[in-house]
Parts: structure tokens; sequence; C-alpha cells
């Protein structure tokens, strides 16, 4: 079954609505938190999220999408050791 929720910056771009949309596939073999990673890589390298753009907390984004804030902080952390994003500290 698929789950689609608004979120803060994610996969499908509604053009209704300033924010991007994340498909989570519950029947997906990856864990969520790669399917999160892969979305927020796929918007990143479409130009959907700007360079510098913050990210959306790991606890907002985790009640948008009704997942574990665990979840989206392991997702954050892979992007972070991809080198996709990085932290400023005091910030968020």
């Amino acid at each position: 079954a698929l789950l689609e929720i608004w979120a803060t910056p994610m996969a499908t771009i509604c053009t209704e609505r300033r924010m991007p949309v994340i498909i989570l596939d519950y029947k997906d073999r990856r864990p969520i938190y790669e399917q999160v990673v892969s979305k927020l890589e796929e918007l990143m390298m479409l130009g959907a999220m700007k360079e510098n753009e913050p990210l959306p907390s790991v606890r907002s984004l985790a009640m948008d999408l009704s997942i574990n804030p665990n979840t989206i902080q392991r997702a954050y952390a892979e992007l972070e050791r991809r080198g996709y994003i990085y932290t400023v500290k005091g910030k968020g």
C-alpha cells in the first residue's frame, strides 16, 4: 500500500502547493529510512530543494509522515554521511 503525505521538501512536486510530497511504499523491501533518503536525494538532484535550504526538523517531518523520529534521524545521518547535507551547530 502506498501512503502519500504532504511534507516539507520531498518527492513528487505538486504545483498547487509550495511543499512537495513524499510517497512511502510499505510493500517496498527497502527500509523506510532508505526510502526517505532516496526521495530527498532525488529532490536535491532535481533542484526542488535549493542548496543551503534548511531541512524540516526531525520531529516535524516524522509527524508529517507518521513515522518514528528515529527513522528520520537515521535518514538525515545517512544523507550527511553521503555529503548531501551538513549540520550547523546552534541551528534547529
